[in-house]
């Protein structure tokens, strides 16, 4: 059977075969190997490993959390606490992680792109991106026709990505979410008035966060939030859907404890959860 070219041709390679690792290391990383001596400090090497090794960054989830654990031997747990530790310390993108579910830096995308600074295809996308810049170069026999050709093809791709990502980013949370957003605010304003209003989209996409990452229930979000703004305390302090994720369990556990089970007499429903 003959193959055509279609069948031939293969993904272009965008992972890289080294990557730097300097001699005096950041700070973020001494924390990391205090914490978690040497066992941590090789984790991170290894997770290193793993981005360059597709590209800029690579996918984090439970399911990719089990497999690398499984893959370098270390405790799940483990590696778990050092991605963590590594995201609260800035030396991985908490941003990017919590929108997108990579592991990514500015750090690591300046060394990557240093590294294929002399590739001719090289696949960007743009809500990743953490710096400015084209990537890549293409260095055929006539270097102004082809890079403007080249500059052409990574305008298209990144016009191409940027739309499929417009679309992806309507699905980051349903309706659900959002009107967990909007009983928050409208609970806000019930004890002030001229409360600004937030980006509802932004808390929808916390709320998505509670209740995929946490494994929050949704019920439980609603009456938390009722809680919180009828709470002496908590209404002067739970002002937006960050701070409420971050004081979720104690304010749960507050709930419980209040007279009168606040969860049954003051809950009204949403949203089917």
């Amino acid at each position: 059977m003959t193959l055509g070219g279609d069948e031939l041709a293969r993904p272009t390679k965008q992972g890289v075969d080294y990557f730097p690792l300097d001699v005096h290391m950041d700070d973020k990383i001494k924390f990391v190997e205090i914490k978690y001596k040497l066992e941590g400090f090789a984790i991170v090497v290894k997770l290193m490993q793993r981005i360059y090794s597709q590209g800029y960054w690579c996918t984090w989830t439970d399911d990719e959390l089990l497999l690398f654990s499984d893959e370098i031997k270390a405790d799940m747990e483990l590696v778990s606490d050092v991605v963590a530790e590594c995201l609260e310390r800035g030396f991985f993108n908490k941003k990017l992680y919590e929108d997108y579910n990579i592991l990514t830096s500015n750090g690591i995308q300046k060394r990557y792109k240093e590294i294929v600074r002399r590739r001719k295809d090289v696949n960007m996308i743009e809500e990743y991106l953490l710096i400015d810049g084209n990537w890549g170069v293409n260095d055929d026999i006539n270097p102004t026709s082809s890079r403007q050709d080249d500059d052409k093809s990574t305008q298209s791709k990144v016009n191409k990505t940027k739309e499929d990502n417009k679309e992806r980013s309507k699905l980051k949370f349903g309706t659900h979410h959002l009107k967990l957003s909007e009983l928050l605010f409208k609970e806000i304003r019930k004890n002030n008035a001229s409360a600004k209003e937030p980006n509802l989209e932004d808390w929808a996409n916390t709320f998505r966060l509670m209740m995929e990452r946490d494994k929050r229930n949704g019920k439980d979000i609603q009456d938390v939030i009722l809680f919180s703004q009828s709470h002496e305390f908590w209404h002067m302090n739970i002002l937006s859907a960050d701070k409420l994720r971050k004081q979720f369990d104690r304010l749960y556990m507050e709930m419980n404890k209040s007279n009168g089970s606040r969860t049954e007499k003051g809950s009204r429903k949403v949203a089917d959860f």
